[in-house]
């Protein structure tokens, strides 16, 4: 990996999600650093916007998955993810994204909750790059940060105490060697004016009126928390126990500045700390195994009721389709039904009107025989009375009397014929 000829500085903020890394990231910006032109959007959650690289956040899932393990889970054991065969891979995709990053900017802001838990990962690509690199480690009161994850993801109480001890005392473990600063969460929000002045001279940077008063319209306009407890309600939560105690008594007294890395009040108080982790370390590695476990089952389940309810959305279209096939085919019987039923009714129009032609056809029909039969009748009584003539004639032809008088007719037609020729 190349080196940098001009030193790089990094400012990475370390903390537990929920617990004001955001405000944090965006008062560092208001001093001068710079987080990067990839970073997410704002959510829901956090309408502000989250300050995270999104290929870094990406990132460090990959590291969560190498260790059989999940950003939300107990217990992260980073030596399964050092003796993962993929490990070296992502590795140098990391070292080439924080190259990538560091060409565009000379003090660079990473901000991402993950982070705490994978300092033995990137502190070493950090230092291989010449950084020079200083860590803000934000301190917020435990309950303020389980009421926040109970609202958001429904993390149990203690589930979220356990989670802000382990990643607090990792962001610790990491910075104390080093240029180092702690911001109390709700003093910050109380005095921010003088916060930013102190994180200035702590960590070298500068501050401006002009930015600040943006920082404040922008980031500090809206109330931000939700939830505050005091102390004294840790002290006395059933969730609590001693080593998280000590470990949130040590990181205030490092926020009020009682105490420093280096001095002589510091390492007594740090080693108790780390014992008090030590001893508790195989339960939350345990606890954590079993998360994971928890989770895919749960995830198994919730793969299943989302093949089911895929299927049943189905099944609901198809039965909603065939619905509709039955009422357009429903629709389209009564329609033909309707057709039908007047076809049947012009017919039945048709067939009465030929029925009352057809009985007015019959009576006339009936009327023409009567006189045809009288026609015979008549035609019968006049072919008898000409026979009954036919008969007489013929007995006159043949009668005595015809005969003598034969002269006498011819003369006649002689007389009218001679007489026709005169007068004509």
């Amino acid at each position: 990996m190349g080196k940098y000829r001009m030193k790089k500085r990094v400012i990475v903020v370390l903390g537990m999600h929920r617990s004001g890394t955001s405000v944090l990231s965006a008062a560092l910006e208001c001093l001068g650093v710079e987080f990067g032109d990839f970073l997410l959007g704002p959510r829901d959650d956090n309408p502000k916007g989250f300050w995270e690289d999104r290929d870094v956040v990406e990132l460090n899932e990959r590291l969560h998955a190498l260790a059989g393990s999940l950003s939300s889970s107990l217990g992260f054991d980073v030596e399964c993810l050092l003796d993962a065969s993929e490990y070296p891979c992502v590795r140098q995709e990391l070292a080439e994204l924080l190259e990538a990053r560091l060409g565009s900017h000379a003090r660079f802001g990473i901000k991402d909750p993950r982070m705490s838990r994978l300092m033995d990962v990137w502190l070493p690509v950090l230092e291989e790059l010449g950084v020079e690199t200083a860590f803000v480690l934000p301190l917020r009161n435990p309950l303020s940060v389980a009421a926040s994850l109970s609202r958001r993801d429904a993390f149990p109480v203690i589930k979220s105490l356990l989670l802000w001890y382990e990643h607090s005392y990792r962001a610790l473990r990491f910075a104390c060697s080093r240029r180092m600063l702690v911001v109390d969460y709700d003093g910050f929000m109380d005095r921010p004016r003088d916060a930013l002045l102190r994180i200035a001279e702590r960590l070298g940077l500068g501050f401006d009126e002009q930015a600040y008063a943006r920082f404040s319209e922008r980031i500090l306009a809206d109330e931000l928390r939700h939830s505050q407890f005091d102390e004294a309600a840790l002290r006395v939560h059933e969730g609590c126990f001693p080593a998280l105690l000590g470990l949130h008594d040590l990181l205030d007294r490092l926020a009020r500045d009682e105490v420093r890395p280096g001095d002589g009040r510091f390492e007594p108080l740090l080693q108790a700390v780390e014992r008090d982790f030590s001893g508790l370390w195989p339960l939350m590695r345990h606890c954590g195994k079993q998360d994971v476990e928890m989770w895919e089952g749960g995830e198994y389940l919730r793969r299943e009721k989302s093949y089911f309810v895929a299927r049943e959305a189905e099944l609901v279209g198809w039965i909603a389709s065939l619905e509709s096939t039955v009422q357009t085919g429903e629709s389209l019987r009564l329609k033909e039904q309707g057709w039908f039923r007047q076809q049947l009714d012009e017919w039945q129009g048709h067939a009465q009107l030929l029925e009352g032609r057809l009985a007015s056809t019959t009576d006339e029909l009936s009327e023409a025989y009567r006189q045809a039969a009288s026609a015979r009748q008549q035609v019968e009584m006049a072919r008898q009375e000409n026979m009954a003539v036919h008969r007489e004639l013929q007995a006159l032809y043949g009668s005595s009397s015809w005969r003598v008088t034969a002269p006498l007719r011819w003369a006649r037609r002689l007389f009218e014929r001679h007489r026709r020729m005169l007068f004509d």
